[in-house]
């Protein structure tokens, strides 16, 4: 992966201008939250050495791969997080409809609706209707709208997060009713 930086608008700077940067790269894994690469990097752009500056690989890409011990194939539609594979079993016993993606998809496309898909179903596991609060919510919304986008069939899971997202607040709520007694 490269990256190219650029100073905007040279022409209307002054002669004899420099400016130092002081920048970080993060590149993270979209499908594997918990991977990701950062690097704080510098350099001094001005009008002797150019008012831009590439680097052909600012920040190793291979952290951000699942490695092998970390991931299993899934009922030969791709790789997917070992601790998500569990919760997949079920839902594509009672959906096959669910298996049926790989054929309209490419494979990294399915592997990456199937642990958005398990990405939701353990946020829903996980967390009890106390944990609901604000954040928990957002989580959980950005969670939908990104499985909504794969176009897996979803009606019988929609119920479950809509029941959910309804619990917001609901801890608040429980907090001040406590608080009155």
């Amino acid at each position: 992966m490269g990256i190219f930086l650029n100073v905007a608008n040279v022409l209307s700077l002054p002669q004899g201008w420099s400016i130092y940067a002081i920048y970080t790269f993060i590149v993270a894994n979209q499908v594997y939250n918990e991977r990701f690469k950062k690097a704080d990097l510098e350099h001094k752009f001005d009008d002797v050495y150019g008012c831009g500056w590439g680097y052909v690989s600012p920040v190793g890409t291979q952290a951000l791969v699942l490695k092998d011990d970390d991931a299993t194939k899934f009922k030969d539609l791709g790789l997917l997080e070992k601790a998500l594979v569990p919760l997949l079993e079920e839902p594509c016993l009672w959906h096959p409809s669910l298996m049926d993606c790989k054929q309209k998809r490419s494979c990294k496309f399915t592997e990456w609706a199937l642990t958005t898909l398990g990405r939701v179903l353990q946020f829903l596991k996980n967390k009890k209707w106390k944990d609901m609060n604000e954040k928990a919510c957002e989580e959980l919304q950005h969670l939908w709208e990104e499985l909504e986008m794969s176009r897996l069939y979803l009606r019988w899971l929609e119920p479950l997060v809509k029941y959910a997202l309804n619990k917001r607040g609901y801890a608040k709520k429980v907090e001040k009713l406590n608080k009155l007694k």
